[in-house]
């Protein structure tokens, strides 16, 4: 008799609570659409809803916020929700909207998307086969009646983000044994849970979360990591890692090292006076080493001759104008193109053999091995007599 009782008071209950905790707002109408997989449609302005009929699991994908439904037959997938055996909300969906998942009679698996803030008022209510679910860190406040009628919910998992639970969000969860709270003891106790509706005989209100054995610290942390003090040359620096429950751990980065560039002459060295080069980091700019670099060698710098005009049997001598560095020390070597016309001696003495022209080729190496050269042309004439004997002796042929 006296369970016959409460469940007349609670189908009573539960009708007060429909009038009551749903604002008056119409959803829009959203065609639903057919293909040999399933059933899908729309479940929010950039919301899709597809239902498989081969394993009954219906998935919202998309971005944003679910609709809210006044009544149950506007929902989407009303007509097919007591074969829904699971339910996947994507990772980009932001609510789940009133009334969107009750009365799945046959729903034992719920699977809810990282970035759901708000999970609506009845949004499950009358999933009485749901024995566990886990409710993600995003999720900061739990709607009025949310999981109302919830009979066989034995588990819950919360992550640390939830601020705020509604009135009788677990009403009638009467098997609801244990909670797996995130964070500390202290944490759970500062989560805002309306009482207001708490009816021990009802197992109404709340009741039946605080009942249950709160098992505290059940988060997995999920770290992710930034430099907050750079590492150098020589010193340590700190990378942290934190969690976005509020949990954080450092690791020392060890120093660097130096990374050696390219020396830099920060003294030129003169044929008189040594100059200095420095290795330095190309990170810090320290100095790693020092170096002298040796004086200067004396070196010859360049040759000049000219071109020279030449009579046939005379001789001349090429004066070559060098330039080099005090205190260097040369040898001078020359060559002729063609010596039938002009020879030259290692002292740079010519003599026309003929009349012709010639290429003279000076040459000074100094004693670091280093050669400048020049060039000048040699021209071979006869005189008026000698042409006159030529033609004497050879006839205007020769000429």
């Amino acid at each position: 008799m006296k369970k016959t009782i409460q469940k007349v008071i609670s189908a009573l209950l539960l009708a007060i609570m429909l009038m009551g905790v749903i604002p008056a707002f119409i959803a829009p109408d959203l065609g639903i659409k057919t293909s040999a997989a399933g059933y899908s449609g729309y479940c929010g302005d950039n919301l899709q809803w597809s239902l498989n009929t081969s394993t009954y699991t219906l998935t919202i994908s998309g971005t944003g916020a679910m609709y809210d439904y006044e009544y149950l037959d506007l929902v989407p997938w009303y007509s097919y929700r007591s074969y829904i055996f699971s339910i996947i909300i994507g990772d980009n969906v932001t609510s789940i909207g009133i009334q969107a998942f009750a009365s799945c009679s046959r729903l034992t698996s719920v699977t809810i998307g990282n970035s759901v803030t708000t999970i609506g008022s009845m949004a499950f209510s009358n999933c009485e086969r749901l024995k566990s679910i886990k409710i993600p860190d995003s999720v900061t406040s739990i709607g009025s009646y949310a999981f109302i009628l919830c009979t066989s919910l034995s588990s819950i998992t919360i992550g640390y983000g939830l601020t705020s639970v509604s009135t009788g969000a677990f009403t009638q969860c009467s098997n609801l044994q244990h909670v797996y709270y995130a964070l500390s003891q202290s944490k759970w106790k500062s989560i805002y849970i309306d009482h207001s509706h708490d009816n021990a005989f009802l197992i109404g209100g709340n009741i039946a979360l605080t009942n249950a054995e709160i098992h505290y610290n059940c988060h997995t942390h999920s770290y992710t990591s930034k430099v907050t003090d750079k590492a150098t040359c020589t010193e340590s620096g700190l990378r942290t890692y934190m969690c976005a429950c509020g949990d954080s751990y450092t690791e020392t980065i060890s120093p660097l090292g130096h990374d050696s560039g390219k020396w830099v002459v920060t003294k030129q060295p003169t044929l008189t006076d040594t100059g200095t080069r420095d290795l330095c980091c190309t990170a810090c700019g320290e100095i790693l080493k020092t170096e002298v670099i040796p004086k200067l060698n004396p070196t010859v710098k360049s040759v000049k001759i000219n071109d020279i005009k030449l009579t046939y049997k005379k001789s001349n001598k090429i004066t070559p104008d060098i330039f080099s560095d005090p205190g260097a020390k040369y040898t001078v070597s020359y060559s002729s193109s063609n010596s039938t016309i002009v020879s030259v001696d290692e002292n740079g003495n010519i003599q026309g053999l003929k009349k012709g022209t010639v290429t003279i080729t000076v040459k000074v190496t100094d004693n670091y091995g280093n050669t400048v050269t020049d060039t000048c042309t040699v021209t071979v004439k006869l005189t008026f007599g000698q042409i006159l004997i030529k033609i004497f002796l050879f006839g205007w042929i020769w000429y």
